[in-house]
């Protein structure tokens, strides 16, 4: 069944019907550059031959010697003299790897990498520390809805892991909470969110805290699924003529009826359980997909776990996701239930 629901917490961009979301993150960011320090954790974007790549790597001065960490098995080493910086990047097994050559200018630098005979645009800023205080609850009113996962679109908002992000979304249709047609149909998405040093291969955690059914009515199909069935059971059954698959959902004894039942459904009820359908990041490569597609990246998943205080790590360890960027959409049973604390914890991960 497709309705609306309310989310009230998780990391990076988040979308489905008609759901308030929350979003939060937790990572320790650097500190701003000392004079000509620029010893911390730098994000470096490489445009190479097959598109714009985003990397994070570790840099820690010694007078002007430079040393460092890119990935598992790259080891930095160079200098910084002046704004002059230049790091050579060599494998465990001591072989050159790759040369940079730029300058510093405040907390970012920019130049050349060459990767043997190649050479590619580069340039890094320092990752941004988190904002004095604790970590914020965002309060996001969506504007527009998205049917495709992509990193493309723009963030519609920017946060810090360890925030918390409580929006609305739209049912698969693009009805809102109010029963106004707010998009087209086909799964729109709310979101994205940018949540602020998470980049490609990091894992993506996300507790759905809360995720609640915000409006008075939902709709089904109104054929029998085979697949759900015991074999040949649906054979030559005949549909009921006229039939109405518009639900009813009571929100405070957390049930759906059927709007206008038949004689042998008018005492049918269905427990509310709502979940979420679509969960995903963007795709890497600057690659683009409907909202009803389903891959690596995450998409039209419509598992029925995928609800209140559930944890996700383990759906999302191995997603390669263009830079910071997640949307989830719909959901697609009816439900009341509340999504845990989303949560970005970066790690190392073979590319």
């Amino acid at each position: 069944m497709k309705h609306p629901i309310t989310i009230s917490r998780a990391i990076w961009c988040l979308s489905f019907p008609l759901i308030p979301v929350l979003v939060t993150a937790t990572q320790a960011l650097a500190a701003p550059i000392v004079g000509r320090d620029i010893s911390g954790t730098w994000q470096l974007t490489v445009v190479g031959p097959d598109g714009t790549n985003f990397e994070r790597i570790q840099l820690k001065a010694d007078g002007d010697k430079i040393s460092g960490k890119h990935g598992q098995s790259g080891n930095l080493e160079g200098t910084l003299k002046a704004d002059r910086l230049e790091i050579k990047e060599y494998g465990d097994d001591k072989k050159l790897r790759t040369e940079f050559s730029g300058s510093v200018q405040g907390d970012s630098f920019s130049g050349i990498v060459k990767l043997g005979a190649m050479e590619f645009n580069c340039s890094a800023r320092r990752q941004l520390s988190r904002p004095p205080g604790s970590p914020k609850r965002h309060n996001f009113e969506p504007t527009k809805f998205h049917r495709h996962f992509s990193g493309a679109i723009p963030p519609a908002l920017t946060i810090f892991p360890g925030d918390t992000v409580h929006t609305d979304t739209v049912d698969a249709g693009g009805v809102d909470k109010n029963g106004v047609r707010r998009s087209q149909g086909g799964n729109p998405l709310s979101g994205p969110f940018y949540v602020e040093g998470a980049l490609s291969g990091d894992t993506l955690v996300i507790h759905f805290n809360r995720i609640r059914v915000n409006r008075d009515t939902a709709r089904s199909g109104s054929g029998l699924v085979p697949s759900v069935l015991e074999p040949w059971y649906a054979r030559n059954k005949q549909l009921v003529r006229d039939f109405d698959s518009t639900w009813r959902l009571d929100k405070e004894h957390g049930i759906a009826t059927l709007a206008k039942p038949t004689d042998k459904l008018k005492n049918f009820t269905v427990p509310l359980e709502p979940m979420l359908g679509c969960v995903g990041v963007a795709p890497p490569g600057g690659q683009s997909f409907l909202s009803g597609d389903l891959g690596p990246y995450g998409g039209n998943l419509d598992y029925n776990q995928i609800r209140i205080s559930v944890l996700t790590a383990a759906t999302w360890t191995t997603i390669k996701c263009a830079k910071g960027r997640l949307f989830t959409c719909r959901c697609s049973s009816l439900g009341r239930s509340s999504s845990s604390a989303t949560d970005t914890r970066p790690r190392a991960m073979a590319n």
